[in-house]
C-alpha cells in the first residue's frame, strides 16, 4: 500500500497540470510542485490557504459557487484565472470531485487545473478570423449578417430605430489594380479601410464584402438625410490621394443606400432577411455607377424591377454571343473633297430575338459589367478585318481601311498587341489598313503604360486615332508625344457649330492644331449638306455621319460602294 501511495504521489508531481486537494472549508491541504512554480509561493505560504485567494476578486463568487456544486453534486468544472507570480493572470480550467473516506464520509475536494491560455488564444484567433476580413481587419460578411439579423429582429419588433446600409464600390478598381500590381492594390484596399473607419461613429460598422466592395452600417439614424451626408463625407474623404509605393493614387467610389425603418411619413422600409437589404443597397450602387460613377443613390422599389431586367439582359447577351446574334455594321468614312469612301468604322449591333436590333448603348455597359466586352471586341475586330480584306479584293482598292474602337478594358489587356497581330495574320489584312480608335480618357487613365502600348501597336504599322476628341481631358502638351495619326472631332461640336460661333472656333482650333502636328482629322456627326460645306470650307479632310449613311449591314455597305452615293451626285457637285 505504501508503494502504491508513493507511486501516486510521483505521478502527481510530474503532472503538467496543477493538482490540488481542499478540506471541507475549501482550504488547500495538498498540492504538487506545479502550483508552487506558478504562484511562486512556498509550502508554508500555501498550506491552509483558502482556494478563493488564488483568484482575482472578480472571479471569487464563481469559484465559490463551483466549490459548493462539488460538495452538493459530486463534481463540477469552472474556468478561472490563477494569480501567478507578479500578479500574472493564468487562465485555467478547473475540475473537481468530491472526496470521501472508506466510510463514505465527505472529507474534501480533489482535482486538477489545466492551463488553457494558449487554447483560448487560438479560439479567439479563430473566432476573429471567422468574423473579420483577413486583409483589412474590417468586419466580414458573416459578422455583418449577424449584426443585421439582430437589428432586423429589433426593428420588426419595435419599429423604432432607423438604420441604413451603404454599399460602396471603388470605381475603376480593376484598372488601378492591374496598373499598380496586386501588392499595391491590396495596400490601397487597406488604406481605404482605414479611412472608412475614420469617417464613422463608434456605433457604426465598416465591413469588406470582398474585392473592392465595402459595406457601411449606420445605426440609430435621426433621419434619412444623415445617411446621405455620411455617404458624401465618405466620398469626399476618399478623394484625397493615397501615397502607395511612392506613387500618388486617386480614387472615387459609387455608393448605394438602402434604409430599414421609417424614412418619411409616406415611406417605411421593412426587411425579413439581411440579404434583401444588402441586395437593395447593391442595386442602388449600380444605379449610381450607371449615372457616371462617383455618385450616391438611394434605393427605390422600382430599381428592383430594373435590376431584374438588367440581369435578364445579361443572360440574354451570354446566350446571344453563343448563338452568334451579334452583327457588325459599317459606317462609311468619306474624303470630303471628292466624296470617295476611303474606309469604314466597324460598329457592333445585337440582333435580339425578341427586342430586335439593339444599339451598343443598350448592351455594351452590360457586357462591361459581366466581363464579356473583351470577347465582343475581339470578335468585332476579327469580323471587320476579314470583311474589309474581302472588299479590298472585290473592289481592287487596297487603300480601303477599317476603323475599330478599343474599349478601356481591351486596351489595358497585357496581350493586346499579340491579339491584334494574330488577327491581322488570320484575316490577311495589312496593318496599314487597320485603324484603332481610343478615347482621350483611355489614354489618360495611365498615360505612361498607354503610350508604351500605342508605340507597340504603331510598330506593327497600325494607324491610331483619338476618338471623340474634345470631350475628354487629354493634355495638349502631351498630344505630340503620342504615336497617333488622326483626331476624330466629336459630333457634339459639329451639331452646335451652326448656331454657336464658339463651337465653330473650337473646330478651327482643332484643325489648326492637327495641321501643326501633322495629324489628319475626321469630323463625326455630319448630318446636313450645310455642315458638309462648312467643313470643306475649313479644309477638314474626312467626315462621317448620317448625311452620308447610317451604320450599314455588310451587304448594304457593299451596295453603297457599287452604286454612286447620293452625296456624290448632289452635294459634292454643288
Amino acid at each position: 500500500l505504501e508503494r502504491v501511495i508513493k507511486e501516486r504521489e510521483s505521478i502527481v508531481e510530474v503532472l503538467l497540470d496543477v493538482f490540488y486537494r481542499l478540506d471541507l472549508e475549501g482550504n488547500l491541504v495538498c498540492w504538487n510542485q506545479k502550483l508552487e512554480t506558478l504562484t511562486g509561493l512556498s509550502p508554508r505560504e500555501l498550506a491552509g490557504r483558502s482556494a478563493l485567494r488564488f483568484f482575482p476578486e472578480s472571479e471569487r463568487t464563481t469559484i465559490a459557487s463551483a466549490i459548493r456544486e462539488v460538495f452538493d453534486k459530486g463534481k463540477a468544472m469552472a474556468q478561472g484565472h490563477l494569480v501567478g507570480q507578479g500578479d500574472e493572470l493564468l487562465l485555467h480550467e478547473w475540475s473537481g470531485v468530491r472526496l470521501q473516506d472508506e466510510t463514505g464520509k465527505v472529507i474534501g475536494i480533489t482535482g486538477i487545473g489545466r492551463d488553457i491560455t494558449q487554447r483560448k488564444h487560438i479560439e479567439q484567433q479563430l473566432h476573429y478570423s471567422a468574423f473579420h476580413d483577413a486583409l483589412t481587419g474590417l468586419s466580414n460578411r458573416a459578422l455583418l449578417i449577424n449584426q443585421l439579423k439582430d437589428l432586423l429582429t429589433e426593428a420588426n419588433r419595435s419599429k423604432a430605430e432607423l438604420f441604413a446600409v451603404l454599399f460602396l464600390d471603388v470605381d475603376r478598381f480593376k484598372v488601378i489594380n492591374d496598373s499598380l500590381g496586386h501588392l499595391l492594390g491590396d495596400q490601397l484596399l487597406v488604406a481605404i479601410a482605414d479611412r472608412l473607419e475614420a469617417c464613422l461613429r463608434p456605433i457604426d460598422t465598416a465591413a469588406r464584402m470582398g474585392g473592392d466592395e465595402f459595406i457601411i452600417l449606420l445605426k440609430n439614424l435621426p433621419q434619412s438625410s444623415n445617411a446621405v451626408l455620411a455617404a458624401k463625407r465618405i466620398q469626399d474623404h476618399l478623394k484625397f490621394p493615397f501615397i502607395l509605393g511612392g506613387q500618388k493614387v486617386s480614387i472615387t467610389v459609387s455608393v448605394g443606400i438602402a434604409f430599414c425603418g421609417k424614412v418619411s411619413e409616406q415611406a417605411t422600409y421593412t426587411y425579413q432577411q439581411p440579404e434583401g437589404l444588402l441586395q437593395d443597397a447593391d442595386i442602388a450602387m449600380y444605379q449610381a455607377k450607371a449615372q457616371g460613377k462617383d455618385r450616391h443613390q438611394i434605393f427605390q422599389p422600382r430599381m428592383r424591377a430594373q435590376a431584374i431586367a438588367h440581369l435578364q439582359l445579361e443572360n440574354d447577351l451570354r446566350q446571344g454571343i453563343e448563338q452568334q446574334q451579334l452583327r457588325v455594321f459599317y459606317q462609311p468614312v468619306v474624303l470630303l473633297e471628292t466624296g470617295v469612301i476611303i474606309g469604314f468604322e466597324a460598329l457592333v449591333r445585337w440582333q435580339h430575338p425578341q427586342r430586335g436590333l439593339l444599339s451598343p448603348g443598350e448592351f455594351i455597359p452590360v457586357a462591361e459589367e459581366a466581363g464579356l466586352i473583351n470577347a465582343i471586341d475581339q470578335w468585332v475586330m476579327h469580323q471587320a478585318c476579314y470583311q474589309i480584306r474581302s472588299w479590298q479584293g472585290q473592289f481592287t482598292n487596297s487603300s480601303l481601311s477599317i476603323s475599330v474602337n478599343l474599349d478601356t478594358n481591351r486596351f489595358n489587356l497585357p496581350n493586346l498587341v499579340e491579339q491584334v497581330s494574330e488577327t491581322l495574320r488570320e484575316t490577311g489584312l495589312t496593318a496599314a489598313s487597320l485603324k484603332l480608335e481610343i478615347t482621350e480618357n483611355v489614354l489618360m487613365e495611365n498615360a505612361q503604360e498607354a503610350s508604351a502600348t500605342l508605340t507597340q501597336l504603331q510598330a506593327l504599322g497600325i494607324e491610331l486615332a483619338i476618338d471623340d476628341f474634345g470631350t475628354g481631358y487629354s493634355s495638349l502638351a502631351r498630344l505630340h508625344q503620342l504615336p497617333i495619326s488622326e483626331l476624330k472631332i466629336d459630333r457634339s461640336f459639329l451639331n452646335q457649330a451652326e448656331k454657336s460661333e464658339a463651337k465653330l472656333e473650337l473646330i478651327k482650333l482643332v484643325l489648326t492644331l492637327a495641321d501643326y502636328l501633322k495629324l489628319s482629322v475626321t469630323a463625326e456627326g455630319v448630318e446636313t449638306a450645310e455642315q458638309l460645306q462648312q467643313l470643306k470650307g475649313l479644309n477638314c479632310k474626312y467626315g462621317q455621319g448620317y448625311f452620308f449613311a447610317r451604320p450599314l449591314a455588310a451587304i448594304d455597305a457593299e451596295a453603297l460602294m457599287i452604286n454612286q452615293p447620293h452625296w456624290q451626285q448632289k452635294a459634292l457637285q454643288a
